[in-house]
């Protein structure tokens, strides 16, 4: 049990600095460069865990107390507002470019995430093509 939980940390971390490179950029570009790594690292890090947390408990609410499928809905609003502001308040925007930068990273993401694949299947043939968002092309 103990064997798996340093790769499982290193792995997170590692997770977690990937997820936070589009993040940088796209909020570097549209704050005129005044974010720094480390507050795209706090967004990414504390974003989900505001999502996780006001999902949680307004699941608990609305099971406990209200049991209307629509509170399920307005939960999943309000806890996805949770997580832009928190993007909101560490990198200092109103809530227009905060959407824009979280749209421009999520487009960061997939341009990146094609990229790297594309260039594992070039650099390694032999790669399993189901661990790649690209599909295996034969030419």
């Amino acid at each position: 049990m103990l064997d798996y939980i340093f790769p499982l940390i290193l792995t997170l971390l590692g997770l977690w600095v990937v997820v936070s490179i589009p993040v940088w950029i796209s909020a570097k570009i549209f704050t005129a460069g005044r974010v720094g790594f480390g507050q795209a690292m706090g967004a990414t890090l504390l974003g989900p865990l505001a999502y996780i947390i006001v999902f949680s408990i307004l699941n608990v609410i609305q099971t406990l107390i209200i049991n209307n499928v629509l509170f399920s809905t307005i939960s999943f609003i309000i806890a996805i507002l949770s997580w832009l502001g928190t993007f909101k308040v560490i990198f200092k925007t109103g809530w227009l470019k905060t959407i824009v930068i979280v749209i421009v990273a999520i487009i960061i993401f997939i341009v990146g995430s094609i990229a790297a694949s594309m260039l594992l299947l070039t650099l390694i043939p032999e790669m399993p093509s189901n661990v790649l968002p690209v599909p295996r092309m034969y030419v």
